[in-house]
């Protein structure tokens, strides 16, 4: 007898398991084609992500880590870069330091490269003076006589105001000592020169320093070499209260138009001056306060510079003056930077690609760049600076191959 009912029933089992194949294989398919499109969805999103993050704004922008994101206290004020991290000729800085001088040289560089000629490129056998047996050299004001240039810079060691020569700014001589410190006076220390050449005669203002204070003395020379001080007494000192302990940091230039001499000044904090402040004088002796002093303060809007600015250069141009200056982001992380006013007074437009030099990661100059110099050549501009590495400073050079600086 035929069993139909096992005949059935085997068929149906038959039938089953194809349809159980089918929908097995009908789940893959779609499993796999969803695996597909979400991979596509997610590579995109994660592209976006990428893109827009602030590592890549920051590394690619144009607009500099600012403008967006709108004692005895004489040797020991100075000497806290010196005993900071306590080994001045180590390297390495530390990790907070390094870290933001590493965004701030990246974002320089950007930015320098990003508009190609406005890139200011350091001279790769820097240092140029200082460190081995001469120790820190810092602070310098610079003039250029017959092909040579004279170097006037702050030779801590020695407490002294030295000169070093040179033909090309990049090779220098020994600093010799043209003015020392006078003991158990308001200048025990002296640095910060700034120097002046007129109808003969080098005219150098310089920072004195003594218990906790620091304030400006005049001295002369017929040489350049032999200075002769034309008062026992500071020439400018601190008095008003944005002043607070400290005058320092003389730029001075004398106006043929108006026959008078014009000083630009850093004062505030001993350690660090906060602000800028302008004077002038028909002597360089009797200094006259611009009434609404300081003249440049820092910007808390822009990073870069939100804690202090200081240490200013000025150049006349023929139609306003343009700043080379340090801005500081902290009390330890300082760059450069430049801005332009009609006057030189008042109305400042700030570089917008600013800072132009900050710290190199590792290098000599990896924690700070401070005071700029600069003399404008035919077909370039020489920018010399003192970096510093822990509490080691040393001077350098950084080269702008064009005459137009774009600003």
């Amino acid at each position: 007898m035929i069993n139909f009912h096992n005949n059935n029933q085997s068929e149906y089992q038959q039938t089953q398991k194809i349809i159980l194949a089918l929908t097995r294989l009908f789940f893959v398919t779609v499993a796999f084609w969803t695996s597909q499109v979400f991979a596509e969805d997610i590579s995109q999103y994660v592209g976006k992500v990428i893109v827009n993050s602030p590592t890549q704004q920051l590394i690619g922008s144009n607009s500099s880590n600012g403008n967006e994101n709108k004692n005895e206290n004489d040797n020991k004020n100075d000497n806290k870069k010196v005993n900071k991290n306590s080994n001045a000729n180590t390297t390495s800085p530390s990790t907070e330091s390094s870290t933001e001088a590493s965004n701030s040289s990246s974002n320089s560089s950007a930015n320098s490269s990003a508009n190609g000629s406005t890139q200011w490129v350091k001279y790769e056998k820097n240092p140029v003076l200082g460190g081995g047996d001469l120790g820190t050299i810092f602070d310098i004001s610079i003039i250029k006589e017959n092909d040579e240039y004279k170097m006037y810079n702050s030779w801590r060691p020695k407490g002294s105001i030295a000169l070093s020569t040179s033909k090309d700014g990049k090779e220098w001589t020994k600093p010799k000592i043209v003015l020392s410190p006078i003991p158990k006076t308001w200048e025990r220390d002296i640095n910060r020169p700034g120097i002046l050449k007129k109808d003969g005669v080098y005219h150098l203002w310089y920072t004195g320093q003594a218990q906790g204070k620091s304030r400006i003395g005049y001295a002369t020379s017929s040489d350049g070499i032999n200075f002769t001080r034309q008062s026992e007494e500071p020439v400018l000192k601190p008095e008003l209260s944005w002043e607070k302990v400290a005058v320092m940091c003389p730029h001075v230039n004398w106006d043929e138009d108006e026959k008078v001499f014009k000083m630009w000044y850093s004062a505030g904090e001993q350690y660090e001056p906060n602000a800028i402040g302008y004077a002038t004088s028909k002597d360089g002796l009797v200094w006259k306060k611009y009434d609404e002093n300081p003249v440049f303060k820092a910007n808390p809007e822009i990073k870069w510079e939100k804690h202090k600015v200081t240490a200013c250069q000025i150049i006349k141009r023929k139609n306003d003056y343009l700043m080379f200056y340090i801005g500081f982001q902290t009390e330890d992380l300082a760059q450069i930077g430049i801005a332009k006013s009609p006057d030189g007074i008042k109305n400042w437009t700030r570089y917008k690609n600013n800072p132009i030099i900050a710290p190199t990661p590792n290098e000599w100059d990896a924690n700070a760049c401070y005071k700029p110099f600069v003399i404008q050549e035919n077909d370039k501009w020489l920018l010399w600076y003192n970096g510093r590495n822990k509490g080691l400073e040393r001077i350098g050079l950084a080269i702008f191959n064009n005459n137009n600086l774009g600003f």
